[in-house]
């Protein structure tokens, strides 16, 4: 068995493989601390042929390129976590205010929900670890906490599904806080927001994954509030659609519904910051569009809302 602890096993099979490397002593770091395998979905950008791992050994910016591209989706992972975070933050908020007004354990009454038996499995599963928080506002709550706790210390995911299982009359209240008509339209938005949140928080590659997971992909653009939908890109088909581009518009806007439009712009100004600085490296700068098109954003979104400085 090849010693899987040592650069220099990598380092040979890539070669074998047809990648340049060029430096070698330069390139055992990032094997040795960023692993091969996470490194190669990057490095699938510079085969040869799609699908299969060879590389053209005149290209002398395979291995950089790779790694650039890894550093480029980290940095592109923090920036979109920030943004579903504040959303995530908002919607536990806009939860506990509704709930709340029904009294602090609100959500034990079966009166607000329409599906009780999936709210007595939401409940059951809420419970058992309510106690484990060690903040020092968790450690004394109660055995039924109150809501604005309970909330707080659950997962986005399962927040959802307890939104999801109230009576409409209290799903179209917190969907309309953003400006949505239709419950089901904001917690499959939800639902999509939080597939993406997983994918930044266990280091998935996203920059140009495709967001189309079965019962988590963005909602049509005639679904969305007014003040998003105008700049989805959906005239490309469904293959860009569920790329990386509208889901960032639907933060951009979002941010700017839940901080201000300032913060909005500064996270967009970010964004377009680190597009431009990856665009310039070496392995791309033959072609500042390819990282961007690569996102499924549409061929003139430079002129375009909201990307248009």
């Amino acid at each position: 068995m090849p010693d899987l602890q040592n650069p220099n096993t990598w380092l040979t099979s890539l070669r074998r493989k047809g990648m340049d490397i060029g430096d070698l002593e330069a390139a055992k770091p990032a094997l040795k601390f960023k692993s091969y395998y996470r490194l190669k979905a990057y490095w699938a950008e510079f085969y040869v042929h799609p699908g299969k791992e060879q590389y053209d050994d005149k290209d002398k910016a395979a291995f950089e390129g790779g790694v650039e591209l890894y550093l480029f989706d980290r940095q592109m992972r923090l920036l979109v976590f920030d943004a579903i975070e504040r959303f995530e933050v908002a919607v536990k908020s806009c939860w506990q205010q509704r709930l709340s007004a029904d009294g602090a354990i609100a959500y034990s009454k079966n009166a607000l929900f329409g599906k009780l038996k999936e709210k007595y499995k939401k409940y059951k599963e809420t419970n058992p670890h309510l106690p484990k928080g060690q903040e020092d506002w968790i450690k004394n709550a109660p055995d039924v906490p109150v809501v604005w706790v309970a909330s707080e210390v659950m997962s986005f995911g399962l927040l959802i599904d307890w939104v999801a299982s109230l009576r409409d009359e209290h799903k179209k209240h917190i969907a309309k806080a953003f400006e949505f008509e239709h419950p089901a339209t904001f917690i499959t938005l939800c639902r999509h927001l939080n597939f993406v949140r997983n994918i930044c928080a266990h280091h998935g590659q996203l920059w140009s994954s495709k967001l189309d997971k079965p019962g988590c992909k963005l909602p049509n653009a005639a679904d969305l509030p007014d003040y998003m939908q105008a700049f989805i890109n959906e005239k490309e088909g469904r293959k860009v659609r569920d790329k990386l581009h509208n889901t960032l518009v639907v933060l951009y806007h979002l941010t700017a519904k839940i901080e201000s439009a300032d913060a909005a712009e500064r996270w967009r100004n970010q964004l377009l910051d680190l597009i431009e600085q990856y665009g310039a490296k070496k392995p791309f700068s033959g072609d500042r569009e390819w990282i961007p098109s690569r996102m499924g954003f549409p061929k003139d979104w430079r002129s375009k809302p909201p990307w248009k400085k």
